[in-house]
Protein backbone atom coordinates (compact mmCIF):
# COMPACT_ATOMS: atom_id res chain seq x y z
CA UNK A 1 0.00 0.00 0.00
CA UNK A 2 1.29 3.43 -0.92
CA UNK A 3 -0.13 6.23 1.19
CA UNK A 4 0.13 9.98 1.45
CA UNK A 5 3.51 9.82 3.16
CA UNK A 6 5.05 7.92 0.25
CA UNK A 7 3.81 10.36 -2.35
CA UNK A 8 4.37 13.56 -0.37
CA UNK A 9 7.75 14.23 -1.93
CA UNK A 10 6.37 13.51 -5.39
CA UNK A 11 3.65 16.08 -5.00
CA UNK A 12 6.03 18.71 -3.66
CA UNK A 13 8.45 18.18 -6.56
CA UNK A 14 5.80 18.15 -9.26
CA UNK A 15 6.74 20.21 -12.30
CA UNK A 16 3.63 20.19 -14.44
CA UNK A 17 1.58 22.95 -16.05
CA UNK A 18 -1.44 22.31 -13.82
CA UNK A 19 -1.85 22.49 -10.05
CA UNK A 20 -0.58 19.40 -8.23
CA UNK A 21 -1.50 18.34 -4.73
CA UNK A 22 -0.58 15.64 -2.21
CA UNK A 23 -3.18 12.98 -1.55
CA UNK A 24 -3.86 9.63 0.11
CA UNK A 25 -4.54 6.65 -2.12
CA UNK A 26 -3.95 2.93 -2.50
CA UNK A 27 -1.77 2.26 -5.55
CA UNK A 28 1.19 0.37 -6.88
CA UNK A 29 4.59 1.89 -7.58
CA UNK A 30 3.92 1.61 -11.31
CA UNK A 31 0.58 3.42 -11.21
CA UNK A 32 0.35 6.75 -12.99
CA UNK A 33 -1.82 9.31 -11.24
CA UNK A 34 -3.36 11.75 -13.66
CA UNK A 35 -4.62 15.23 -12.93
CA UNK A 36 -7.49 16.23 -15.23
CA UNK A 37 -8.45 19.87 -15.01
CA UNK A 38 -10.79 22.22 -16.80
CA UNK A 39 -14.45 22.97 -17.19
CA UNK A 40 -17.17 22.59 -19.75
CA UNK A 41 -18.37 26.12 -20.39
CA UNK A 42 -21.50 26.29 -22.50
CA UNK A 43 -21.50 29.43 -24.61
CA UNK A 44 -17.73 29.61 -24.92
CA UNK A 45 -14.72 27.43 -25.68
CA UNK A 46 -13.74 24.81 -23.10
CA UNK A 47 -10.21 23.68 -22.24
CA UNK A 48 -9.20 20.37 -20.68
CA UNK A 49 -5.64 19.66 -19.57
CA UNK A 50 -4.01 16.41 -18.44
CA UNK A 51 -0.86 16.11 -16.34
CA UNK A 52 0.74 13.60 -13.98
CA UNK A 53 1.90 13.40 -10.38
CA UNK A 54 5.63 12.88 -10.01
CA UNK A 55 6.37 9.62 -8.24
CA UNK A 56 8.85 9.25 -5.42
CA UNK A 57 12.39 9.17 -6.77
CA UNK A 58 11.52 10.92 -10.04
CA UNK A 59 12.86 14.35 -10.92
CA UNK A 60 10.05 15.07 -13.34
CA UNK A 61 6.93 13.25 -14.49
CA UNK A 62 7.09 10.81 -17.35
CA UNK A 63 5.45 11.69 -20.65
CA UNK A 64 1.71 12.18 -20.60
CA UNK A 65 0.08 9.99 -23.26
CA UNK A 66 -2.18 11.48 -25.88
CA UNK A 67 -5.90 11.33 -25.19
CA UNK A 68 -9.00 11.36 -27.32
CA UNK A 69 -11.27 13.85 -25.57
CA UNK A 70 -15.01 13.85 -26.24
CA UNK A 71 -17.99 15.63 -24.79
CA UNK A 72 -21.21 13.65 -25.08
CA UNK A 73 -24.79 14.77 -24.54
CA UNK A 74 -27.34 12.28 -23.27
CA UNK A 75 -29.36 12.54 -26.49
CA UNK A 76 -26.39 11.36 -28.56
CA UNK A 77 -24.51 14.48 -29.65
CA UNK A 78 -20.72 14.17 -29.55
CA UNK A 79 -18.06 16.88 -29.80
CA UNK A 80 -14.42 15.84 -30.11
CA UNK A 81 -11.64 18.09 -28.89
CA UNK A 82 -9.02 19.52 -31.22
CA UNK A 83 -5.36 20.25 -30.63
CA UNK A 84 -2.89 18.70 -28.27
CA UNK A 85 -2.82 18.88 -24.49
CA UNK A 86 -4.49 21.15 -23.37
CA UNK A 87 -7.46 20.06 -25.48
CA UNK A 88 -9.94 22.54 -26.92
CA UNK A 89 -13.68 21.87 -27.19
CA UNK A 90 -15.97 24.17 -29.16
CA UNK A 91 -18.92 24.38 -26.79
CA UNK A 92 -20.14 27.80 -27.92
CA UNK A 93 -23.40 26.63 -29.49
CA UNK A 94 -24.43 23.83 -27.15
CA UNK A 95 -27.72 23.89 -25.29
CA UNK A 96 -27.50 24.44 -21.51
CA UNK A 97 -30.70 22.38 -21.09
CA UNK A 98 -29.07 18.98 -21.68
CA UNK A 99 -27.01 16.58 -19.57
CA UNK A 100 -23.39 16.00 -20.59
CA UNK A 101 -20.43 13.85 -19.68
CA UNK A 102 -16.74 14.18 -20.52
CA UNK A 103 -14.75 11.13 -21.64
CA UNK A 104 -11.01 10.87 -22.21
CA UNK A 105 -9.52 7.76 -23.81
CA UNK A 106 -5.80 7.13 -23.37
CA UNK A 107 -3.86 6.26 -26.51
CA UNK A 108 -1.42 4.28 -24.34
CA UNK A 109 -3.78 1.62 -22.96
CA UNK A 110 -7.32 2.62 -24.04
CA UNK A 111 -8.32 3.32 -20.44
CA UNK A 112 -11.30 5.67 -20.23
CA UNK A 113 -11.55 8.57 -17.80
CA UNK A 114 -15.12 9.78 -17.44
CA UNK A 115 -17.55 11.88 -15.47
CA UNK A 116 -21.14 10.95 -14.74
CA UNK A 117 -23.99 12.56 -16.67
CA UNK A 118 -24.21 16.08 -15.30
CA UNK A 119 -26.67 18.93 -15.59
CA UNK A 120 -25.45 22.35 -16.67
CA UNK A 121 -25.71 25.12 -14.12
CA UNK A 122 -27.00 28.50 -15.18
CA UNK A 123 -24.92 31.65 -15.26
CA UNK A 124 -24.80 34.46 -12.71
CA UNK A 125 -26.16 37.94 -13.26
CA UNK A 126 -23.32 40.35 -13.94
CA UNK A 127 -24.16 43.76 -12.55
CA UNK A 128 -21.00 45.59 -13.49
CA UNK A 129 -17.52 45.17 -14.99
CA UNK A 130 -15.27 48.19 -14.63
CA UNK A 131 -11.81 49.47 -13.85
CA UNK A 132 -10.68 51.86 -11.15
CA UNK A 133 -7.41 53.76 -10.75
CA UNK A 134 -5.98 53.98 -7.24
CA UNK A 135 -2.66 55.81 -7.21
CA UNK A 136 -0.13 53.70 -9.13
CA UNK A 137 -2.50 50.74 -9.49
CA UNK A 138 -5.37 50.04 -11.84
CA UNK A 139 -7.85 47.33 -10.87
CA UNK A 140 -10.48 45.49 -12.90
CA UNK A 141 -13.52 44.74 -10.73
CA UNK A 142 -16.71 42.79 -11.22
CA UNK A 143 -20.06 42.82 -9.40
CA UNK A 144 -22.35 39.81 -9.80
CA UNK A 145 -25.04 37.83 -8.04
CA UNK A 146 -27.27 34.78 -8.34
CA UNK A 147 -30.63 34.08 -6.75
CA UNK A 148 -29.98 30.34 -6.73
CA UNK A 149 -26.29 29.70 -6.09
CA UNK A 150 -23.59 31.54 -4.11
CA UNK A 151 -20.61 29.80 -5.76
CA UNK A 152 -18.95 31.40 -8.77
CA UNK A 153 -16.06 30.74 -11.10
CA UNK A 154 -14.38 33.64 -12.85
CA UNK A 155 -11.89 33.03 -15.62
CA UNK A 156 -10.23 35.48 -17.93
CA UNK A 157 -7.78 35.98 -20.75
CA UNK A 158 -5.82 39.15 -21.45
CA UNK A 159 -4.73 40.76 -24.71
CA UNK A 160 -2.91 44.03 -25.19
CA UNK A 161 -1.53 46.28 -27.89
CA UNK A 162 1.81 47.97 -27.34
CA UNK A 163 4.55 49.73 -29.27
CA UNK A 164 8.29 49.30 -29.42
CA UNK A 165 10.25 51.66 -27.22
CA UNK A 166 11.14 53.99 -30.09
CA UNK A 167 10.11 54.54 -33.69
CA UNK A 168 12.44 54.33 -36.66
CA UNK A 169 11.96 55.23 -40.32
CA UNK A 170 14.82 53.06 -41.44
CA UNK A 171 14.99 49.47 -42.63
CA UNK A 172 18.00 47.22 -42.88
CA UNK A 173 17.26 45.15 -45.96
CA UNK A 174 19.09 41.86 -45.40
CA UNK A 175 18.64 40.71 -49.00
CA UNK A 176 20.54 43.64 -50.53
CA UNK A 177 22.46 44.54 -47.34
CA UNK A 178 21.46 48.18 -47.55
CA UNK A 179 19.80 50.69 -45.25
CA UNK A 180 16.65 52.14 -46.79
CA UNK A 181 14.03 54.64 -45.71
CA UNK A 182 10.54 53.18 -45.27
CA UNK A 183 7.73 52.03 -43.01
CA UNK A 184 9.13 49.88 -40.24
CA UNK A 185 6.93 46.76 -39.74
CA UNK A 186 7.85 45.86 -36.14
CA UNK A 187 6.75 48.90 -34.19
CA UNK A 188 3.27 47.75 -33.02
CA UNK A 189 2.62 44.33 -31.49
CA UNK A 190 -0.06 42.44 -29.58
CA UNK A 191 0.53 40.24 -26.57
CA UNK A 192 -1.69 37.83 -24.68
CA UNK A 193 -1.67 35.59 -21.65
CA UNK A 194 -0.47 32.05 -22.35
CA UNK A 195 -3.16 30.37 -20.28
CA UNK A 196 -6.57 31.24 -18.94
CA UNK A 197 -6.51 32.37 -15.32
CA UNK A 198 -9.39 31.40 -13.08
CA UNK A 199 -10.58 31.61 -9.51
CA UNK A 200 -13.49 30.28 -7.47
CA UNK A 201 -15.44 32.59 -5.17
CA UNK A 202 -18.15 32.13 -2.56
CA UNK A 203 -20.82 34.75 -1.86
CA UNK A 204 -22.57 32.67 0.79
CA UNK A 205 -21.65 35.22 3.47
CA UNK A 206 -23.22 38.11 1.56
CA UNK A 207 -26.82 39.23 1.32
CA UNK A 208 -28.59 37.92 -1.80
CA UNK A 209 -25.43 36.06 -2.88
CA UNK A 210 -24.12 39.34 -4.22
CA UNK A 211 -20.46 40.21 -4.74
CA UNK A 212 -19.71 43.90 -5.21
CA UNK A 213 -16.51 45.18 -6.81
CA UNK A 214 -14.63 41.90 -6.59
CA UNK A 215 -11.02 42.54 -7.77
CA UNK A 216 -10.23 40.34 -10.75
CA UNK A 217 -6.82 41.68 -11.80
CA UNK A 218 -4.52 44.46 -10.66
CA UNK A 219 -1.73 46.18 -12.63
CA UNK A 220 0.89 48.80 -11.84
CA UNK A 221 1.27 51.85 -14.05
CA UNK A 222 4.68 50.64 -15.29
CA UNK A 223 3.37 47.44 -16.93
CA UNK A 224 3.69 47.39 -20.70
CA UNK A 225 0.36 45.60 -21.14
CA UNK A 226 -1.38 48.79 -20.03
CA UNK A 227 0.80 51.12 -22.13
CA UNK A 228 -1.58 51.48 -25.10
CA UNK A 229 -4.75 49.36 -25.31
CA UNK A 230 -5.57 46.51 -22.95
CA UNK A 231 -8.43 44.01 -23.20
CA UNK A 232 -9.72 41.50 -20.69
CA UNK A 233 -12.10 38.74 -21.83
CA UNK A 234 -13.90 37.58 -18.70
CA UNK A 235 -16.20 34.59 -18.22
CA UNK A 236 -18.43 34.25 -15.17
CA UNK A 237 -20.21 31.00 -14.36
CA UNK A 238 -21.85 29.19 -11.47
CA UNK A 239 -20.33 26.08 -9.94
CA UNK A 240 -21.87 23.51 -7.58
CA UNK A 241 -20.97 23.63 -3.91
CA UNK A 242 -19.03 20.35 -4.09
CA UNK A 243 -16.83 21.78 -6.84
CA UNK A 244 -16.14 24.91 -4.83
CA UNK A 245 -15.29 22.90 -1.71
CA UNK A 246 -13.03 20.59 -3.71
CA UNK A 247 -10.85 23.35 -5.15
CA UNK A 248 -10.78 25.37 -1.94
CA UNK A 249 -9.59 22.37 0.06
CA UNK A 250 -6.91 21.53 -2.47
CA UNK A 251 -5.75 25.12 -2.44
CA UNK A 252 -5.45 25.12 1.35
CA UNK A 253 -3.55 21.84 1.44
CA UNK A 254 -1.13 22.93 -1.27
CA UNK A 255 -0.04 26.09 0.58
CA UNK A 256 3.24 25.96 2.52
CA UNK A 257 1.54 26.69 5.83
CA UNK A 258 -1.01 23.90 5.36
CA UNK A 259 -0.94 20.66 7.33
CA UNK A 260 0.90 18.49 4.84
CA UNK A 261 0.67 15.43 7.05
CA UNK A 262 -3.11 15.38 7.26
CA UNK A 263 -4.60 12.98 4.70
CA UNK A 264 -7.12 14.41 2.27
CA UNK A 265 -10.57 12.93 2.86
CA UNK A 266 -12.01 10.58 0.28
CA UNK A 267 -14.41 13.30 -0.84
CA UNK A 268 -11.42 15.03 -2.44
CA UNK A 269 -11.37 12.50 -5.25
CA UNK A 270 -13.33 14.86 -7.48
CA UNK A 271 -15.92 13.84 -10.05
CA UNK A 272 -13.85 11.97 -12.62
CA UNK A 273 -12.86 8.31 -12.46
CA UNK A 274 -11.43 5.48 -14.56
CA UNK A 275 -14.19 3.45 -16.15
CA UNK A 276 -14.14 -0.09 -14.77
CA UNK A 277 -11.67 0.91 -12.04
CA UNK A 278 -13.53 3.39 -9.82
CA UNK A 279 -11.09 2.94 -6.91
CA UNK A 280 -8.01 3.97 -8.87
CA UNK A 281 -6.91 7.48 -8.03
CA UNK A 282 -7.61 10.38 -10.41
CA UNK A 283 -7.37 14.02 -9.38
CA UNK A 284 -9.55 16.76 -10.80
CA UNK A 285 -13.02 18.19 -10.95
CA UNK A 286 -14.77 18.95 -14.22
CA UNK A 287 -17.45 21.61 -13.97
CA UNK A 288 -20.43 21.96 -16.32
CA UNK A 289 -21.85 25.46 -16.50
CA UNK A 290 -23.16 28.15 -18.78
CA UNK A 291 -21.06 31.31 -18.85
CA UNK A 292 -21.55 35.00 -19.29
CA UNK A 293 -18.71 36.40 -21.39
CA UNK A 294 -17.80 40.06 -21.13
CA UNK A 295 -15.05 42.26 -22.53
CA UNK A 296 -13.49 45.39 -21.11
CA UNK A 297 -10.95 47.68 -22.75
CA UNK A 298 -8.62 50.08 -20.98
CA UNK A 299 -7.32 52.77 -23.34
CA UNK A 300 -4.24 54.62 -22.17
CA UNK A 301 -5.03 57.52 -24.50
CA UNK A 302 -8.01 58.12 -22.20
CA UNK A 303 -6.55 57.20 -18.81
CA UNK A 304 -2.95 58.46 -19.24
CA UNK A 305 -2.19 55.86 -16.60
CA UNK A 306 0.94 54.24 -18.03
CA UNK A 307 4.30 55.59 -16.93
CA UNK A 308 7.38 54.49 -18.91
CA UNK A 309 10.61 53.85 -17.02
CA UNK A 310 12.31 57.03 -15.83
CA UNK A 311 14.49 58.65 -18.50
CA UNK A 312 13.98 55.60 -20.71
CA UNK A 313 14.81 57.37 -23.99
CA UNK A 314 18.26 58.35 -22.73
CA UNK A 315 18.75 54.83 -21.44
CA UNK A 316 17.84 53.35 -24.81
CA UNK A 317 20.05 55.73 -26.77
CA UNK A 318 22.98 55.10 -24.44
CA UNK A 319 23.53 51.83 -26.29
CA UNK A 320 24.06 53.17 -29.78
CA UNK A 321 26.64 52.75 -32.53
CA UNK A 322 27.51 54.74 -35.61
CA UNK A 323 28.36 53.55 -39.09
CA UNK A 324 29.56 55.15 -42.27
CA UNK A 325 27.95 54.45 -45.66
CA UNK A 326 29.44 50.98 -45.66
CA UNK A 327 27.75 47.60 -46.29
CA UNK A 328 30.35 45.74 -44.27
CA UNK A 329 29.61 47.90 -41.24
CA UNK A 330 25.85 47.38 -41.73
CA UNK A 331 26.29 43.61 -41.77
CA UNK A 332 28.49 43.68 -38.69
CA UNK A 333 26.14 45.89 -36.66
CA UNK A 334 23.08 43.88 -37.67
CA UNK A 335 24.82 40.64 -36.69
CA UNK A 336 25.63 42.19 -33.30
CA UNK A 337 21.95 42.97 -32.66
CA UNK A 338 21.62 46.59 -33.79
CA UNK A 339 19.16 48.33 -36.10
CA UNK A 340 19.38 51.67 -37.99
CA UNK A 341 17.58 54.35 -35.99
CA UNK A 342 18.53 57.69 -37.55
CA UNK A 343 20.81 59.15 -40.15
CA UNK A 344 23.97 61.18 -39.72
CA UNK A 345 23.99 64.29 -41.92
CA UNK A 346 27.04 66.27 -42.93
CA UNK A 347 26.08 69.91 -43.71
CA UNK A 348 26.84 70.58 -47.34
CA UNK A 349 24.84 73.32 -48.98
CA UNK A 350 21.25 73.81 -47.86
CA UNK A 351 20.18 70.17 -47.54
CA UNK A 352 23.20 68.30 -46.32
CA UNK A 353 24.36 64.79 -47.20
CA UNK A 354 23.75 61.50 -45.37
CA UNK A 355 27.16 60.17 -44.43
CA UNK A 356 26.15 57.40 -42.05
CA UNK A 357 23.60 56.02 -39.59
CA UNK A 358 22.99 55.78 -35.85
CA UNK A 359 22.19 52.20 -34.81
CA UNK A 360 20.41 51.16 -31.60
CA UNK A 361 19.87 47.80 -29.97
CA UNK A 362 17.07 45.91 -31.74
CA UNK A 363 15.34 45.51 -28.35
CA UNK A 364 14.50 49.22 -28.62
CA UNK A 365 12.78 49.18 -32.01
CA UNK A 366 11.45 45.63 -32.42
CA UNK A 367 8.25 45.08 -30.42
CA UNK A 368 8.50 41.32 -30.97
CA UNK A 369 11.49 41.23 -28.61
CA UNK A 370 9.03 41.78 -25.75
CA UNK A 371 7.15 38.56 -26.45
CA UNK A 372 4.38 39.81 -28.73
CA UNK A 373 3.46 39.35 -32.37
CA UNK A 374 2.57 41.70 -35.18
CA UNK A 375 -0.56 39.61 -35.85
CA UNK A 376 -3.60 41.53 -34.62
CA UNK A 377 -6.07 39.37 -32.63
CA UNK A 378 -9.49 38.72 -34.11
CA UNK A 379 -12.22 41.19 -33.13
CA UNK A 380 -9.65 43.64 -31.83
CA UNK A 381 -10.60 47.19 -31.00
CA UNK A 382 -13.29 49.09 -29.16
CA UNK A 383 -16.70 49.62 -30.78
Amino acid sequence: MKTFGTYLLAAMLAIVPACTYPFEADMKDSDDVFIIEGSITIGSYSNISVSKIIKQGEVEPGPVPAFTVKLESKDGDVIEATGKNPYLLDTRNLSPDKKYRLRLTSAADNSVFTTDWTEVLGSPEVDNLKYEIDGNTIKVKISLHSDDNPYFCISYDEQWEYDAWVWTDYIYNTSIKEVTHGIYPYYTCWGQTDATKSTTISAEAYIDNKLIDYPVVSMYNTERKISKLYKIILKASLIPEESYRYWQNLDKISKPDGDLFSPIPSSMRGNIYIEGHPKKQVLGYIGFAAAKELELYIDNSETNFYKPPYDYINYILSDKKESAIDRAEYMDLYARGYWPFDCIIMPMGLEGVVVGYIWVNQECVDCRRQGGTTQKPANWGKD
